[in-house]
């Protein structure tokens, strides 16, 4: 299908426009989502990380739109969109990677994107300085199309790690935990479906020279981030319980990893002990790191004081346990509360995470847990 020049301009036009607005907006956005209602430092870690990856997309767009490099030369354009392409492209994923990895291990992937980035514009200014990146007769000969092919490498690279990141993390939660961490696991796994879509249209925006597959590829791109964008805002608003599912399991197998001590202090069980009668399992945000240095023991002592004190292997296993014995206190105590009030009161973030793990863990809701305590009640008296 072959557009006249004057409906490609415009078309062409009118995209960039609507993207450079439209990555402004999400810009915005991700500024001030949960300002205050989240503090999880590797939320806002992730926050910024994506945030960075919109604004320079508005640049882009912005770029595009004021410069008509297209218009000028195909090359030219090609080889724009590449050096932006590299400079966006690291933060996104790191932004995900840093939900994923709970900020573990990161500061390699960040290094290699650093130096990815460095290398593609060193690539790019030998091409400029060389005139390679203004010549029409030749262009898949161009530096531009070897940088071209590291970014779709990139890419690539950094969608694999997530897939086997996510793989990792659902092989290493139980049925029920699956069922607790599904807010967690689902914006992840989107947000690996919509980075694959980045890696198979992200370069063709740049290197095709028809304006409608341009366009069609634009567009693509655009509707993918947005939607990202937003899953990652409402993920925002549930993901008290779970952004830090993977820091859970690290510090749940170290303390496998290490060999319990066969005694335990009688002043480590003091305060071990004192923790619970502190309630401190009721914070929604809760880690092991957290709460081990509330306790002031290390992790051997708690795992062996587990192993010895309760039916549960390791705190990924406990906290879930007190939380619902807390829950069952409330509602036999106080029966006037809601179903929110006693989530919240238990450590739960909201009702609908309360409800399924306290089904994983009786077999039955809430509401008919306090129904069968009622008539158990009753059949006594």
């Amino acid at each position: 299908m072959h557009l006249s020049p004057s409906i490609g301009h415009d078309l062409v036009t009118g995209t960039r426009f609507m993207g450079a607005f439209t990555m402004f907006a999400l810009s915005i956005l991700l500024a001030f989502v949960n300002r205050g209602k989240t503090q999880l430092k590797v939320y806002n870690q992730a926050r910024w990380l994506i945030f960075t990856g919109c604004l320079l997309l508005c640049i882009f767009n912005l770029v595009q739109f004021l410069g008509n490099f297209r218009e000028q030369s195909i090359t030219l354009s090609w080889a724009v969109t590449t050096m932006f392409l590299v400079a966006i492209i690291p933060p996104i994923f790191l932004g995900n990677l840093f939900l994923l990895r709970a900020g573990h291990d990161m500061k390699p992937h960040i290094w290699r994107s650093v130096i990815f980035v460095a290398f593609c514009y060193g690539l790019f200014f030998y091409g400029l300085t060389n005139d390679l990146l203004i010549d029409d007769v030749e262009p898949h000969t161009t530096v531009t199309f070897y940088i071209a092919l590291a970014l779709f490498a990139k890419i690539t690279q950094m969608a694999i790690v997530l897939h086997r990141g996510l793989k990792k993390t659902r092989s290493s939660l139980t049925d029920g935990e699956l069922q607790q961490r599904h807010v967690a696991l689902r914006y992840t796994s989107h947000a690996m479906n919509a980075l694959l879509v980045v890696t198979v249209f992200a370069p063709w925006a740049g290197l095709t020279s028809s304006t409608l597959l341009y366009t069609i590829t634009k567009l693509t791109l655009l509707m993918t981030l947005s939607w990202l964008v937003c899953e990652f805002c409402l993920y925002g608003y549930n993901m008290a319980e779970t952004i830090e599912v993977n820091d859970e399991i690290r510090e749940a197998q170290l303390m496998e990893g290490e060999r319990p001590s066969t005694d335990i202090s009688e002043h480590a069980s003091r305060k071990i002990e004192a923790w619970v009668d502190a309630r401190h399992y009721t914070d929604p945000i809760l880690t092991i790191g957290t709460a081990q240095k509330q306790m002031g023991v290390s992790a051997s002592t708690l795992n062996a004081y587990l192993s010895s004190n309760t039916d549960a292997t390791n705190f990924r296993k406990w906290l879930p346990y007190l939380r619902i014995e807390e829950a069952k206190r409330q509602m036999t105590q106080h029966p006037e509360l809601t179903l929110q009030a006693i989530a919240e009161a238990s450590g739960y973030a909201n009702h609908p995470n309360f409800t399924r793990a306290f089904k994983t863990k009786e077999g039955n809701s809430p509401t008919e847990w306090i129904t069968n305590h009622k008539n158990n009640k009753s059949n006594t008296h």
